[in-house]
């Protein structure tokens, strides 16, 4: 991996990124000033490659065609502000050299490729990638399932009895393939251990991949891939690591439908929550994080770092606000009293456990009474506003599915119950190894109602 650090100079090239890396570049057609603006909050733009000069959820044919007509003249010229990955060599300057790099990328040869990583800088891949693969999270694994690489997934930087219990059922012999790392470190990969692995690619988070731990991969051979996981990072988050990985592995095919179904939902979220705004129907809410192992009370809310925990990024797709102000990294300790005197309309609990532990039905609705019992006096208890997700399911890569089945219980009006259980069974049917499952019955793939828990 090559990051490149772009410093100002005279004419050709560039000048040096500011805040969130942003940068302003030159052209060899004369000044370009403007700052690009990396999309990075729409489903319809999550492909992080650069030559993907139409900013769009694929690199094809309509890219090239395009680039071709900034370099000949025929198309209105280039701005990086409008097309900031049409410099697919990212030199500063748009011409028949990013038109060579594009054409190899599409014909599937062996190049270097640049990509927008979750610190909005420039970074680099050896294209395509291949070879064994590393993950931190199980929900690592469902991205497998899509791009295509799930079956190289041979080594997972968490403890034995983790990759262990992995569940059989949504990922089929993981638990036998994969080496766990083991040790008590947040999941830092050991790169001797990698190595020992034939791990050739490391995938992950900031967790998984600290600075440090990058040098010591990039040293060794192994390409560390920014692009996050179950979090959001810089408004980066793992629909851009599903699409963007599927260009990187040459495996794009395998992404269409993931897009096309992406997009879909998107688009009935996005029509609902602008008729939510226009009536103003916008409500606040809570995130209360469950957990059997974890006493006390905590929130997940949004924090005052770039990075945002998974559920946040899921459930404010929808018209709810939270009733917190963003504060530290996001996961909040806090009190029964406390979230009383907040007094949200809707309180959604998170649940961590219940997915992974393959509880019944009856145990993941034991674990959510405990805590709702103690906020009957609640304005969202008392108007039937409570509900529970998991976040191992909607604080990661399915969580989308599940937000008009959701939704259709906080705004019968504006979303249908019946639509959104389709959509849930779709993306399992679609993109997982239960195709054929019927969802209510596997345990906290629907969202609970207040109803269900009580």
């Amino acid at each position: 991996m090559e990051q490149k650090t772009l410093i100002a100079v005279v004419a050709v090239v560039v000048v040096a990124a500011v805040a969130v890396g942003a940068f302003i570049m030159m052209n060899n057609g004369g000044s370009n000033s403007d700052e690009p603006e990396y999309i990075t909050d729409s489903d319809y733009n999550r492909l992080l490659v650069f030559g993907n000069v139409n900013n769009d959820n694929y690199l094809d044919q309509k890219d090239l065609k395009m680039l071709e007509g900034m370099v000949d003249g025929s198309y209105s010229g280039w701005s990086i502000k409008d097309h900031p990955y049409a410099d697919v060599n990212t030199d500063g300057k748009v011409d028949s050299a990013d038109i060579t790099l594009l054409k190899k990328f599409l014909n599937g040869e062996s190049a270097t490729m640049y990509y927008l990583d979750w610190n909005l800088e420039i970074n680099s891949v050896p294209f395509p990638l291949k070879g064994n693969v590393a993950v931190p999270y199980d929900s690592s694994l469902w991205i497998g399932q899509i791009v295509g690489f799930y079956d190289d997934v041979v080594y997972m930087s968490r403890n034995v009895e983790f990759v262990k219990n992995l569940r059989e059922d949504m990922f089929p012999g993981a638990a036998e393939r994969i080496e766990a790392q083991g040790g008590t470190q947040k999941y830092a990969y050991d790169v001797e251990r990698c190595l020992a692995a034939d791990v050739k690619i490391a995938l992950g988070d900031t967790n998984a991949l600290p600075t440090t731990t990058i040098d010591k991969l990039e040293k060794a051979g192994i390409s560390a891939v920014l692009l996050p996981e179950n979090r959001e990072h810089n408004g980066l988050n793992w629909s851009n690591s599903v699409i963007t990985l599927g260009v990187m592995m040459n495996k794009q095919e395998n992404t269409k439908e993931y897009i096309t179904y992406l997009e879909d939902v998107s688009t009935q979220i996005e029509k609902a929550v602008e008729e939510a705004t226009k009536a103003k129907e916008q409500k606040s809410y809570l995130l209360v994080y469950c957990d059997p192992y974890e006493p006390g009370w905590y929130v997940d809310i949004r924090g005052v770092d770039p990075e945002l925990y998974g559920d946040v990024v899921t459930c404010e797709k929808l018209p709810l606000y939270s009733a917190m102000d963003p504060q530290g990294d996001g996961y909040i300790q806090t009190s029964v009293e406390n979230i009383l005197a907040i007094d949200p309309e809707v309180i959604i609990f998170s649940t961590w456990g219940p997915f992974m532990e393959d509880y019944t039905i009856d145990e993941y609705k034991a674990l959510v009474h405990e805590k709702l019992d103690y906020l009957k006096e609640s304005k969202a208890y008392k108007t039937g506003q409570c509900y529970s997700i998991s976040y191992e399911v909607y604080g990661t890569l399915p969580g989308i599915a599940g937000l008009i089945y959701l939704g259709s219980q906080i705004w019968p009006d504006l979303f249908d119950e019946e639509e959104g259980l389709e959509y849930i069974q779709e993306y399992f049917d679609k993109f997982t190894a239960i195709s054929g499952t019927d969802v209510r019955t596997v345990t906290s793939l629907l969202p609970l109602t207040q109803e269900d828990i009580a």
